[in-house]
C-alpha cells in the first residue's frame, strides 16, 4: 500500500477546502512510484485552478471540475505507465491542458454540456494512448500531439456544432480515430502525420464539415473506415469538404462521402499510392492527382451534376470512374507508361475526355449510356488502344492518336 508523504497530504487537504469557492487554486507536486493525486472542483464557482506534476511511473491524476466556467486544469507527467484523467462538465469556456514524457502512458480528457472549452493533449514517446470526448459542445476544440512510436489518438466530438479537432503524429506505427457525428454541424477536423505504416480512420455525420488530412512517409494509410460500422466511417450528410494529401511510398488513400453537394481533393506524391473516392448524391465534385510509381485511381460517383478531374503521372497508373445520374463529367490526363482509363457513365448530359500524352501500352475505354453524351480521347505513345461506346441520341465521339500500333473502336447507336 503506497503512502503519501506529508507535504502531499496537506496539499490535498488545501486542496479540498479550496474548492468550495470562487476563483481557487490547487497545486500539487509528487515524485515517485504508485502515487494518487486528486483535486475536487465541483462547486457552482467559476475560474478555478488546478495543476497537477508528477514525475515517476505508476503515478494516476485525476482532475473533476463543474458546475462553473472558466476554469483550468494543468497536468504533467514525466516518467512510464502513468495515467491522467481531466474531466469538465456543464462548465464553459474550460481548459484541459495534459502533458506526458515516457512510455505506456494514458491521457483522457472529459468535456460535456457546455461551448468554448478547449483541450490540449501532448505525449512524447511510444505507445502512448490519448483520448478526447466532447459532447453537446458548441465553438470548442479539441488538439491531440503526439512524438513517438506506437501511439495511438482517439477523438470524439458527439452532438455539437462549429467544433474542430486537430491531430498531430510525428513518428512510426501511429494511429488516429477521430469523429464527429451524431447531430454535430459546421465543424472541422485536421489529421497529420508524419513517419511509417501510420494510419488514421475518420467519420464525419452531419452538416457542413470540413476535413483535412495529410500523411508523410512510408505505408501510411488515410481511410473512410473506422471501428464503428452504424453509421461506418467516412463522411454523411451534406456539404461537406474533405482534403487528404500524401507524400511518400506506398499509400493508400480511401474516402466514403454520401449526401448532397460533397467535394473531395486527393493528392499522392510517391510509390505504389492507391485512392479510392466513393460519393452518391447531388452536386459532388471529385478530384485526384497522383504523381510517382504504381498508382491507381477508382471513383464512384452516382447522383446529379456529378465531375471528375483526374491527373496521373508516372508509370503503370490506373484509373476507373463510374458515373450514375445527370449532367456528369471526366476530365482527363494521363501521362507516362502502362496507363489505362476507364470511364463509364449512366444518364443524362454526361461527357467525358481524355488525354494521354505521350506514354506506353495506354488504353481508353469509354462507355456511354443516355442522352446528348461526348466522348474525346487523345492518345500519344506506342500500343495505344481507344475503345467508345455510345448509346441513345445525340452522342458524339472524337479519337486522335499519334504513335505505333494504336487502334480505335467506335460504335454508336
Amino acid at each position: 500500500m503506497f503512502k503519501l508523504k506529508p507535504l502531499v497530504v496537506a496539499i490535498l487537504a488545501v486542496a479540498s477546502v479550496q474548492a468550495m469557492a470562487a476563483n481557487n487554486s490547487a497545486d500539487q507536486w509528487q515524485s515517485g512510484t504508485d502515487n494518487i493525486a486528486s483535486v475536487d472542483q465541483t462547486v457552482a464557482a467559476q475560474s478555478n485552478y488546478a495543476s497537477q506534476n508528477q514525475s515517476g511511473n505508476l503515478n494516476s491524476a485525476a482532475v473533476t471540475q463543474g458546475n462553473a466556467t472558466s476554469n483550468s486544469a494543468y497536468q504533467t507527467q514525466i516518467g512510464n505507465s502513468n495515467n491522467a484523467t481531466a474531466s469538465q462538465q456543464q462548465a464553459s469556456n474550460n481548459n484541459s491542458s495534459q502533458y506526458q514524457s515516457g512510455n505506456g502512458n494514458n491521457a483522457s480528457s472529459d468535456q460535456y454540456a457546455a461551448q468554448g472549452n478547449s483541450s490540449n493533449q501532448t505525449q512524447s514517446g511510444a505507445n502512448n494512448y490519448a483520448t478526447t470526448s466532447q459532447q453537446n459542445q458548441k465553438n470548442s476544440s479539441a488538439n491531440v500531439t503526439q512524438n513517438g512510436t506506437g501511439n495511438d489518438s482517439t477523438v470524439h466530438q458527439w452532438s455539437g456544432e462549429a467544433n474542430s479537432a486537430g491531430v498531430t503524429q510525428n513518428g512510426s506505427e501511429n494511429h488516429v480515430h477521430l469523429d464527429q457525428y451524431t447531430g454535430t454541424y459546421t465543424s472541422t477536423a485536421s489529421i497529420y502525420q508524419e513517419g511509417s505504416g501510420n494510419r488514421n480512420d475518420f467519420q464525419q455525420d452531419g452538416s457542413g464539415h470540413s476535413l483535412t488530412t495529410s500523411s508523410i512517409g512510408n505505408g501510411n494509410s488515410i481511410t473512410g473506415n473506422s471501428w464503428s460500422t452504424s453509421p461506418a466511417g467516412g463522411q454523411y450528410g451534406d456539404n461537406h469538404s474533405a482534403t487528404l494529401t500524401q507524400n511518400g511510398d506506398d499509400n493508400s488513400i480511401a474516402l466514403m462521402q454520401q449526401g448532397s453537394d460533397h467535394s473531395a481533393y486527393v493528392d499522392q506524391v510517391g510509390n505504389a499510392n492507391i485512392a479510392s473516392l466513393n460519393q452518391s448524391g447531388a452536386g459532388s465534385a471529385a478530384s485526384t492527382t497522383q504523381d510517382g510509381d504504381g498508382n491507381q485511381a477508382t471513383v464512384n460517383q452516382a447522383g446529379n451534376s456529378n465531375e471528375l478531374y483526374f491527373a496521373q503521372n508516372g508509370e503503370s497508373n490506373v484509373l476507373t470512374a463510374d458515373q450514375s445520374g445527370n449532367s456528369n463529367y471526366v476530365g482527363g490526363n494521363s501521362n507516362g507508361i502502362d496507363n489505362v482509363t476507364d470511364v463509364d457513365q449512366v444518364g443524362n448530359d454526361n461527357y467525358a475526355t481524355v488525354h494521354q500524352d505521350y506514354g506506353t501500352d495506354n488504353l481508353t475505354k469509354i462507355s456511354q449510356t443516355g442522352d446528348l453524351h461526348s466522348a474525346h480521347v487523345g492518345q500519344g505513345g506506342t500500343g495505344n488502344e481507344a475503345f467508345v461506346t455510345q448509346t441513345s441520341t445525340g452522342n458524339n465521339a472524337y479519337v486522335h492518336q499519334y504513335g505505333n500500333s494504336n487502334l480505335a473502336t467506335v460504335s454508336q447507336n
